[in-house]
């Protein structure tokens, strides 16, 4: 739903309100930020690691921590946002940055339902190797019992990108410095072993990871 709260007020062009645009940038980035007003009445504002079902943005962390409590409690903002480079300009002040973003809003609620929270885990571990939950120790009964699993259905929403090339003015155009892009891309290094990790233990790979 549109509000004026979270409509895009600047650069109007380059905000959108489709999930599809959302998704993919919850999917590619993994982590957010989430502001909160704390218990004191401070602003507060957290990076975590987010990752996403459907149409539900989850996280997890202990129970005690107070982002925990207030995502909980209050309506949160949670920023994500992807580099994609610089765009250089003939002027100074009409250089900048590609991205893509978004900001949710919402109150999160807590998983409980313990087949569910299998579930959301496993699904966190294969986003970042294929089938890594079949691979390794489950949680503990006494690491899922300090740990909670929060979830947001991804209803509450804008999305901005900018992409393209710098527009420059035309008195600008017959500058000698040059205009253009440096794209920017995460990506993955050679897998590194753990210094006591057994030598008859098999090293991941680059094939590991999920194909996009």
């Amino acid at each position: 739903m549109r509000e004026k709260y979270n409509t895009v007020k600047q650069a109007k062009s380059h905000a959108s309100y489709e999930k599809d645009k959302l998704y993919e940038i919850i999917d590619e980035a993994l982590l957010a930020n989430i502001s909160f007003v704390d218990e004191d009445g401070n602003a507060a504002i957290i990076p975590t690691n987010v990752w996403r079902i459907d149409d539900t943005l989850y996280f997890h962390g202990h129970k005690k921590s107070r982002l925990v409590k207030a995502a909980t409690q209050q309506r949160c903002a949670i920023s994500v946002v992807i580099f994609d480079g610089w765009k250089m300009a003939r002027s100074a002040f009409n250089h900048g940055a590609r991205y893509r973003s978004a900001v949710i809003f919402g109150t999160f609620s807590e998983v409980n339902d313990l087949a569910e929270r299998n579930v959301i885990f496993d699904d966190l571990l294969n986003k970042m190797v294929t089938n890594r939950a079949s691979q390794v120790r489950p949680g503990s009964k006494r690491e899922m019992e300090i740990t909670a699993v929060l979830k947001l259905k991804l209803d509450d929403f804008s999305v901005k990108v900018n992409s393209g090339f710098v527009e420059d003015a035309k008195t600008d155009l017959a500058s000698k410095a040059a205009a253009g892009i440096f794209p920017a891309k995460i990506t993955f290094g050679e897998f590194i072993r753990n210094p006591d990790l057994a030598d008859d233990v098999p090293s991941l790979t680059l094939d590991d990871l999920p194909q996009k």
